[in-house]
């Protein structure tokens, strides 16, 4: 969408107040640029290649997540984003890259942020975001495998990095630095793309689509606390979403010129514009290899074997009287990954199951 659609867009949704004030940031953002002193970025020279000819797995942050057996990835290079930390809590690895790009976002998870840098092998933030929001200065610590982004809000796909090209969401960003890095595939999963409207939220500026959470029932990922309870982000409206499927389309278009491919191995997505897959033939592993796999999950969460998980009778239990462990179908599983977030631990899924240990 060009700028003067955009512009037009905001007038139409939002009001004039609202679209003046979008571009009294944009005004903040350039001013901002010129006069503030901003990190060093020659850690970006660095990088450039350092992973060439190989492949990533960028992971989004969909509920078909809950679907999808991430403990496989155990070994791999894998780029994660925002809130992701909470995954973590049942996975046994750490990601090689992690990313927030959203300034409401990023401001509101700062800390949490930090803490992601620290498990993660390179992280990447902007350091004023293109709104105008100074953010490399709310950092507590500043740690030297932080690399600072320079947004540039317009369609295109940035190969003179730290500038980057929004695009609507982070993964796209994410692309960009990938390319950067030098992989020659990435294999995307959990950019499901199925947004609904979070209606247990409320409007924190002139802009609509910027809100905060009222409870822990985030509709949109795989965790009901990710955008939970007193959680600011941006409401998926029609049109950010159109403007995500615009750039996701865009880099489909020129993914050959840039000579990166990029696969969609996830599960119930609606991104139409990438080759499909799944995560199993590109992991190339044998039923043997995930049974090991799942097993060294569970020694490493110190979870026992899987005979020792009690099976849940599906047709009459009560949330209060749980056992400390005990293991259920994948759809049930699912179900309970939204009542149980922070009590229980879901690991899987395995074999069309889903084990289950109190937190």
């Amino acid at each position: 969408m060009s700028l003067i659609k955009k512009s037009l867009n905001t007038l139409k949704e939002d009001g004039l107040i609202s679209f003046f004030v979008k571009v009294n940031r944009r005004l903040r953002a350039f001013y901002l640029n010129i006069v503030i002193s901003r990190p060093d970025k020659s850690n970006w020279k660095e990088v450039k290649n350092k992973y060439k000819g190989q492949t990533v797995y960028l992971i989004g942050n969909g509920p078909s997540l809950n679907e999808t057996p991430l403990y496989l990835l155990k070994g791999e290079k894998i780029m994660v984003f925002n809130r992701f930390n909470l995954m973590l809590e049942r996975l046994h690895w750490s990601p090689t890259f992690y990313s927030v790009t959203d300034d409401i976002v990023l401001e509101d998870m700062i800390n949490e942020a930090g803490k992601m840098a620290q498990k993660s092998n390179m992280a990447f933030f902007p350091d004023i975001s293109f709104r105008g929001n100074v953010l490399f200065k709310k950092f507590d610590h500043i740690y030297s495998n932080m690399y600072w982004l320079e947004q540039i809000p317009k369609l295109g796909f940035s190969t003179n990095l730290p500038q980057v090209n929004c695009g609507g969401t982070v993964i796209y960003e994410g692309f960009q630095i990938l390319k950067h890095l030098g992989f020659s595939k990435i294999v995307f999963v959990g950019v499901d793309m199925n947004y609904q409207i979070h209606k247990s939220a409320d409007s924190i500026s002139l802009n609509k689509t910027e809100i905060q959470s009222k409870n822990d029932d985030d509709p949109n990922h795989f965790d009901p606390r990710y955008f939970g309870k007193g959680r600011k982000y941006h409401q998926p409206e029609k049109r950010v979403i159109d403007n995500i499927f615009n750039s996701l389309k865009y880099l489909s278009e020129i993914m050959d010129e840039m000579d990166i491919q990029i696969v969609n191995a996830g599960i119930n997505s609606k991104v139409d514009y990438f080759p499909k897959s799944n995560l199993i033939d590109e992991l190339q592993i044998s039923e043997k290899e995930i049974e090991k796999r799942f097993k060294k999950l569970l020694d490493d969460f110190n979870a026992g074997a899987i005979q020792s998980f009690e099976l849940l009778d599906e047709d009459s239990f009560s949330l209060d009287s749980l056992p400390k462990k005990f293991k259920s179908t994948k759809q049930t599983g699912i179900k309970l990954i939204k009542k149980l977030a922070g009590q229980y631990i879901p690991l899987g899924p395995f074999q069309d199951s889903y084990y289950f240990v109190k937190n």
